[in-house]
């Protein structure tokens, strides 16, 4: 997981420089149909019939497109994101009036078990999802996402919030009402998004900057340190070398023809006093 997620950074450094942070024009492959982001309108993403990392991919972008809708709310913009709903289930990973058996709750969504398979219904309910109810249990058992609300005279099933009723696959599935279709990547960037950029590279340089800082420090105390160490070990050697040669005699071991002299130098000396010269 650690390698995988170093790899997808590096990805996007790399897609940040060679985008000037999506700035400049970059190319898609040609044919390709996106299904959301720049030059798309709302639509739908995710649903029962993808798989577990399709899952992810999906949660992925919804966490994406909450953020920006949390954005736009902060700073005055009309957006879908509600403040206590959000907090109370999106932010809590839990889901409003629960999920039915054989499923769970991700981030204020219910999804089917993976090891157990979704209810059957009758077309007939899917036709029609949205009747009257008193309770979210009469509306689970069209699609696992549709919950009862309204007020106290009348309740209808309705999908989760951040959802809609996709007509053609007939299920809630996640609805990111983001209108990009009028900007595209050919589209010149405003002057606000770049004065963002010149600012993410300015903090991007110096944080860089103080990492190389950093590293140059931390390179110069190992290296003092490594000095040190070898000083004090030379000295080390040089004190276990000396008192090797001091306990072993080594002078005279070391230096042969010493050794001979001072030999002969004695009996010379005892010979003298012999014949008391």
């Amino acid at each position: 997981m650690a390698t995988s997620f170093l790899s997808l950074r590096r990805t996007i450094r790399n897609s940040n420089r060679n985008t000037d942070y999506g700035t400049k024009n970059y190319q898609f492959s040609t044919g390709s149909k996106k299904l959301l982001g720049l030059g798309v309108g709302a639509g739908f993403i995710g649903g029962a019939g993808y798989g577990y990392a399709a899952s992810l991919v999906t949660y992925s972008i919804f966490h994406r497109y909450l953020y920006l809708q949390k954005m736009l709310h902060n700073n005055g913009y009309n957006s879908s994101w509600d403040e206590q709903y959000h907090t109370n289930y999106y932010d809590k990973n839990n889901c409003q009036e629960g999920c039915p058996p054989n499923s769970h709750c991700e981030w204020g969504i219910c999804e089917c078990d993976r090891k157990s398979s979704s209810t059957e219904v009758t077309p007939d309910n899917h036709q029609d999802p949205f009747k009257q109810c008193s309770q979210s249990l009469e509306c689970s058992q069209i699609d696992i996402n549709l919950v009862c609300l309204g007020g106290r005279i009348q309740k209808v099933c309705q999908c989760r919030k951040d959802m809609a009723w996709n007509s053609v696959l007939l299920e809630c599935q996640l609805f990111l009402n983001a209108q990009c279709q009028v900007i595209d990547e050919h589209s010149p960037p405003s002057l606000l998004v770049t004065s963002a950029v010149e600012h993410a590279k300015k903090d991007e340089k110096e944080h860089y900057d103080k990492e190389v800082a950093k590293m140059k420090k931390k390179h110069r105390i190992y290296c003092k340190e490594i000095t040190n160490n070898m000083t004090l070990q030379g000295h080390a050697n040089c004190n276990k070398q000396r008192e090797r040669c001091v306990k072993k005699d080594c002078l005279s071991k070391e230096n042969y023809k010493l050794d001979e002299y001072i030999k002969g130098w004695a009996k010379d000396k005892e010979s003298c006093e012999d014949e008391a010269c």
